[in-house]
């Protein structure tokens, strides 16, 4: 089961466009998603993929990128999403915790 909804959704290139979308209207108003863009994340488990969006916010006249980093893994008949949401102030890099709540996740997936 999740092989199957793996190739139709996440190793689709329509993914990165409708998460923009989505992330855009989640957003409303006061927000514009400035980036959506596939990282690279350790293989935890049977499937694992990690995208991050950031978001430029403004509020009191000063704009601020938030960060969504989105964490989907799958084992066997079981699909966990993590998403880590922060300020932008080390856009390029992956949080170790990021990387460890991950592991712990897919260790608790039975197959």
């Amino acid at each position: 089961m999740v092989q199957l909804d793996w190739q139709r959704s996440v190793q689709t290139p329509k993914l990165v466009p409708c998460l923009r979308t989505v992330m855009q209207k989640a957003a409303g108003a006061g927000g514009k998603v400035a980036s959506v863009r596939k990282v690279a994340f350790p293989h935890v488990a049977t499937y694992t993929a990690a995208y991050r969006v950031v978001i430029d916010v403004a509020a009191n006249g000063t704009t601020v990128p938030v960060r969504l980093d989105t964490v989907l893994l799958g084992r066997g008949r079981t699909e966990v999403t993590l998403t880590v949401t922060s300020p932008d102030a080390a856009a390029s890099v992956v949080f170790p915790a990021e990387v460890r709540v991950a592991r712990l996740l897919a260790g608790r997936v039975s197959a």
